[in-house]
């Protein structure tokens, strides 16, 4: 074959390459600008946790004395249902946080370990170059966080407001409270409906809810740590 036909195959060789790494190295914009988009909500969903926090704990404060956890205390009733409903309110937080951990996770292996090879065998670049690993520098750093911090970092950063919070409100209700309910709903049981029986009956629901939405958010808790953990491109 004449050097000049050569020459052309070889050129629009080198311009179809460059069209495909131009399409790749666009799609690893869009998905850079996606995880960074996720990582600003997940944010936003930190602030306002910690803005629900504050606003909780006055409160909580304003009416945490010793004469309000007597059960003849019509304010009572007030720290039964916020010892109840808030850790509800810390569930959807926690659910709507995973949301966008689980999104920027299935981003970041998908970089990782489906878009950077091809880069690498398109460019013909040796595997042991380190090219687009942004996201596996975040992972990383995330990783040597919770390995010189071990269980300090994990309670910090991912379990303190929406597991360890709504734990200590279920514990101080049932240390005070759970046992007069429960007495109170058996002593009641067989009379007619009234308003303090559905008041008990409202409690006791929530507090059941409470334990068992607090499953799923655990389970969730973990399922995110191993997609994390999933990213890394040495990961199997």
């Amino acid at each position: 074959m004449p050097k000049c036909f050569k020459d052309k195959e070889l050129n629009e060789e080198k311009e179809f390459r460059k069209e495909i790494f131009e399409i790749y190295l666009e799609e690893y914009k869009t998905l850079r600008n996606e995880i960074l988009s996720r990582i600003d909500f997940r944010q936003r969903v930190i602030n306002y946790q910690l803005i629900f926090t504050g606003i909780i704990s006055t409160l909580f404060l304003n009416y945490l004395k010793l004469d309000n956890l007597s059960d003849n205390n019509p304010d009572v009733t007030f720290v039964k249902l916020f010892l109840l409903l808030s850790p509800i309110f810390y569930y959807a937080f926690s659910w709507s946080f995973a949301s966008h951990d689980i999104i920027i996770a299935t981003l970041a292996k998908y970089i990782n370990k489906e878009l950077r090879p091809r880069i690498i065998k398109l460019c013909k670049i040796s595997k042991n170059q380190n090219i687009l690993g942004w996201d596996d520098y975040l992972n990383n750093d995330r990783e040597r966080t919770f390995s010189s911090l071990g269980v300090l970092a994990y309670v910090a950063c991912e379990a303190l407001l929406p597991l360890i919070l709504p734990v200590i409100s279920l514990l101080i209700y049932i240390l005070n409270f759970l046992k007069i309910d429960y007495n109170s709903f058996i002593v009641t049981s067989n009379t007619i409906m009234g308003e303090g029986k559905v008041l008990v009956q409202i409690i006791l629901v929530l507090f059941l809810l409470d334990v068992l939405l607090l499953i799923p958010t655990i389970i969730l808790k973990i399922y995110i740590l191993k997609r994390y953990r999933e990213i890394s491109v040495h990961s199997s």
